[in-house]
């Protein structure tokens, strides 16, 4: 007969695994529907930008940020991180200006701006009719660009419009994990609003009265703050079209931010910067393995081992509920033949059957579901694991032993989840009491196996480590005498 321990083990391991791998890497995560004049193409695939400005380039940078302006426009031209080594904006007119009157549109982000460079401040101007707009750009610290409009008297009648067509560009070797990642937020008091790429549908609007908005990849951040009167978001391949409204009286200023989703930066600089950070369920949990992992990495400096040490932490932190869990499932083995005894002297006869089974349950002192409670007290601990590893920004380009050069992206040779199929084989093989039982012997491990292949290496490695522990665990508990097994 089976051992419904191991049966119930697998059945929740395969829904909690199931239940993630649905939301993060569902194959049928499409972005919206395109018209049909639209020639089709990947949604997750960034390709170069076919429109490269004309105008005069000009620079804003410090040791963090570099920011290119252009006369084109007025506008931002693109964005990079320095100390990331990545362009968050490509080159293109990005945060361009129109203005509307009624049916009448000046056309700004078309024309060619005067412009002139300052220290630490660049200011553009036109003329359009008797209409003469400035802008200026200054960085206000190292990840922060602020703008400034200034607008004539008989124009502060005119609704302006800020022009965002691109998005915040993907970053990372795997663009569907960025795609999958890529959200609208929205902030005011302690409420954060998140709007995931995957799920728009059509054209959306928002009021301007958040405390800020912006745009998340995988890894980055841009914030998004400014007196608006109203928001429009359009969904289009591999981007959403925004655009800011406002009828400013004289002036009309917003800023943008650009930010690693690191949670000490962005907790340090407040305003609710660090709730973009995804770290799952239950945040206590995840924001605690967050800090103890950075904590490891401030002793041993590579994140690889910092891992495999963690490793060896959970499984002691986990050690009382594992024994127990263990203990259990022996005894119900031990049970096995006198259950199945009763099965048979009362098969005609359920009511018997279920009052003699409970009896023999109470004699021997023991609950059959007593062997899950460590199960489920684990997975809320495994649930916020999953979120921190697959999402920690400091993993990023992190390497750790010859091939592995980056534990943020899969083993390029698919190496770490193959073993650590084996492995688990090989404790099911050690464990289990009914080796006729496929499902959970070797159907399993299969499946786990083909779930973990595109996961990050790092979580990858974690598995590893944590199961080899409970092969020796479970070696331990079947060899290790009486004493172990009290």
């Amino acid at each position: 007969m089976e051992d419904p321990k191991r049966l119930i083990l697998a059945f929740v391991l395969v829904m909690a695994i199931l239940f993630l791998y649905q939301i993060f890497f569902s194959p049928n995560q499409s972005p919206p529907p395109r018209p049909p004049s639209e020639k089709k193409e990947e949604p997750a695939k960034e390709t170069k930008e076919e429109f490269s400005p004309p105008g005069e380039v000009f620079t804003l940078e410090n040791s963090k940020i570099a920011i290119k302006l252009s006369n084109y426009g007025g506008s931002v031209r693109s964005v990079y991180l320095k100390e990331y080594d990545c362009q968050l904006l490509r080159d293109f007119p990005h945060f361009s200006l129109t203005v509307l009157e009624e049916s009448t549109a000046f056309r700004l982000d078309t024309l060619i701006w005067n412009g002139e460079s300052q220290p630490a401040k660049i200011t553009f101007w036109i003329k359009e009719g008797e209409f003469l707009f400035s802008r200026s750009y200054w960085l206000e610290d190292d990840y922060q660009l602020c703008s400034e409009i200034s607008l004539p008297p008989a124009a502060r009648k005119f609704s302006f419009a800020i022009n965002f067509d691109r998005g915040l560009s993907f970053t990372e070797q795997d663009t569907n994990e960025d795609y999958n990642h890529f959200r609208v937020l929205f902030y005011k008091g302690k409420m954060l609003k998140e709007v995931p790429f995957r799920k728009l549908k059509g054209e959306w609007k928002e009021k301007g009265d958040w405390d800020w908005f912006g745009f998340a990849t995988k890894y980055f951040l841009m914030v998004v703050k400014g007196e608006f009167d109203s928001l429009r978001f359009v969904p289009a391949p591999r981007r959403v079209k925004s655009t800011f409204f406002s009828t400013p009286e004289e002036k009309m200023a917003f800023s943008l931010s650009f930010y690693p989703l690191k949670y000490k930066l962005l907790a340090k600089r407040g305003e609710g910067l660090a709730k973009a950070i995804p770290l799952g369920w239950p945040k206590f949990l995840s924001l605690a393995i967050l800090h103890l992992l950075l904590f490891l990495h401030s002793l041993f400096r590579n994140y690889g081992l910092v891992i495999i040490i963690f490793s060896f932490l959970m499984k002691g932190i986990l050690f009382p509920l594992t024994r127990f869990q263990l203990r259990e499932m022996r005894k119900l083995q031990q049970l096995q033949p006198k259950l199945e005894e009763l099965k048979r002297k009362y098969k005609d006869d359920p009511k018997t059957l279920n009052q003699e089974t409970l009896r023999l349950y109470s004699i021997h002192r023991m609950n059959p579901l007593s062997g899950c409670l460590p199960l489920l007290a684990q997975i809320p601990i495994f649930w916020a694991l999953y979120s921190v590893l697959r999402s920690t920004f400091e993993l990023r380009r992190a390497g750790f032993i010859f091939w592995l050069k980056d534990l943020s992206q899969k083993d390029p040779f698919y190496l770490l989840p193959i073993l650590m199929g084996i492995s688990f084989l090989f404790q099911n093989l050690l464990t289990s009491q009914d080796k006729k039982n496929i499902f959970v012997t070797i159907f399993f491990p299969v499946f786990l196996t083909v779930i973990f292949l595109k996961f990050p290496s790092g979580l990858q490695l974690y598995w590893l480590t944590f199961n080899l522990l409970s092969l020796v665990e479970s070696f331990i508990f079947q060899r290790g005498g009486k004493k172990w097994k009290r």
